[in-house]
This record gives C-alpha cells, sequence and structure tokens, in this order.
C-alpha cells in the first residue's frame, strides 16, 4: 500500500502506533515495525538512560524505521532530544508542549517530527454551540484538570488544550485554577456512586486563586454523571466566582 505516510515514513502501510507511557516499550514498538507499521517507543516520564537502553533493544529486533514519543512535561525532555539525534531515531512525535527549540536540531539529524495535539476542530464545535445558543463571554476560562496518571500515560490534557484554544479565539485569560490529586482514582474506572466520593476528594484549589465577581467558563471533554464538574464548581464558587458555566465537547448517554 502507497500513501503520502508510507513514503514520507519508508513504512508498508499508514499506521502508526500509539506512544503510551510504559506499555509502548521496544518489544511492541519493534513488532509493529516488522509488520510494516512504524512503532512507536514511548518515553512518557522516564529517564534519557531508559530511553536510550530502550531504542538499542529495538534496534537489535529490527531493522524497520521506529520511532520514539517524548513526552515534552518530562523533566529530562532536554536529553533525552539529545538522545534521539545520537541514537539516529527515523521518527519523534511529540506532545504535552511545543518542541519549537528541538526542532532545528533535529531536522538537521534528518529526524522527521510529527507533533501530537488535541483536537482543534472539536474545540471549534463547542466555540460554534456557545455562540449559537447567544451565551455571553466569561471573563475566565479553565478546565477539570485531568488526572495525573492519564497526563502521564497520554501525554496531553484535552480538556486543557480545548480551553486554550477558546481562550485565544475569545482574548479571554485561561487560568488553570483547579488540580487534581495525584492518588485519586479515574473516574472512568468507577461506579456513579463512587465517581461522586472519588471527584469530592479529589479535586482542589490552587493556592491564592481569587475570582471574586467573575463569571467562569468550566471547559471539560465528556460529562458521564456530572460528578467532575459539580465538585469544580464547587470550589470555584468557593473563590468567588459569581457564575459559572460549564461547556464540554460530549455528554454520555446516562448523563
Amino acid at each position: 500500500m502507497k500513501t503520502r505516510v508510507t513514503e514520507l515514513l519508508g513504512i508498508e502501510y499508514p499506521i502508526i502506533q500509539g506512544g503510551m507511557a510504559w506499555v509502548a516499550t521496544h518489544e511492541l514498538a519493534s513488532a509493529v515495525s516488522n509488520a510494516g507499521g512504524l512503532g512507536i517507543i514511548g518515553a512518557g516520564g522516564a529517564p534519557a538512560s531508559w530511553v536510550r537502553e530502550q531504542i538499542q533493544a529495538a534496534k537489535k529486533e529490527t531493522d524497520k524505521p521506529f520511532g520514539v514519543n517524548l513526552m515534552l512535561m518530562n523533566p529530562e525532555a532536554d536529553e533525552i532530544a539529545k538522545v534521539l539525534v545520537e541514537e539516529k531515531v527515523k521518527v519523534v512525535t511529540t506532545g504535552a508542549g511545543n518542541p519549537a527549540k528541538y526542532m532545528d536540531m533535529w531536522k538537521a539529524a534528518g529526524i522527521k517530527v510529527i507533533p501530537v495535539v488535541a483536537s482543534v476542530a472539536l474545540a471549534k464545535l463547542m466555540e460554534q454551540a456557545w455562540e449559537l445558543h447567544g451565551m455571553p463571554r466569561p471573563d475566565v476560562i479553565t478546565c477539570v484538570p485531568i488526572s495525573p496518571l492519564r497526563l502521564r500515560t497520554r501525554g496531553y490534557d484535552q480538556s486543557a488544550e480545548m480551553a486554550k484554544y477558546l481562550s485565544k479565539q475569545w482574548d479571554i485569560p485561561f487560568e488553570p485554577v483547579l488540580g487534581r490529586r495525584m492518588l485519586s482514582r479515574m473516574q472512568s474506572k468507577l461506579q456513579a456512586e463512587q465517581r461522586w466520593e472519588n471527584a469530592r476528594k479529589s479535586f482542589y484549589l490552587r493556592r491564592n486563586t481569587d475570582l471574586e465577581g467573575k463569571h467562569v467558563l468550566l471547559v471539560d471533554d465528556i460529562v458521564t454523571t456530572g460528578a467532575s464538574i459539580s465538585c469544580c464548581a464547587v470550589l470555584l464558587r468557593k473563590a468567588g466566582a459569581q457564575t459559572i458555566w460549564v461547556l464540554a465537547a460530549a455528554k454520555a448517554g446516562n448523563a
């Protein structure tokens, strides 16, 4: 099968494996590449030494192109970026940040770079829906934060990315005033009653948050039971928010 993607990446099929942290190791990446796709090693929050070991192991298992996903929030991102050049990695995918400062180095090394971003199309639909219903503009935009575990695995917070898009389009400040505790359980794994209890324990207001008298837009990706947005709204009200609107990209059938 020949497409622009296969020709660009030197692969047989237009299939790019996801760079899942602690799942996308050299075994999975080399297997996908040997099968004709583009295997990806997920660096996640791992140290540079581990990433180098994974790359070297993959080279022994396949002679086909493979890549590495670099989560730009990784504390060792600078070192990993150099490792990718030293190990002559063919393709780099990036998430959770802007790879601009590495681009010259990677391009000089002949590395193909594929940044991963949240869906702008989805954020545009949310913007259109808001305006279609004649809703007023808020003073501040914030979002329901993703769990720390999922952020490490996924590499980005799509609710935050959608909120940032709206902030830019409307020229309204985006303020990530809500936090989520590391030990909180993922809502998607819980039953309805458990979600409410977990949500009450999970979220908190960041220090020095002052929303006195402000109209706040709270952005979320999907509403299921409403536990997360309700608990976040309570915290925003405690910070002084006068009005709280919620804008979500999707709603589960029982929401």
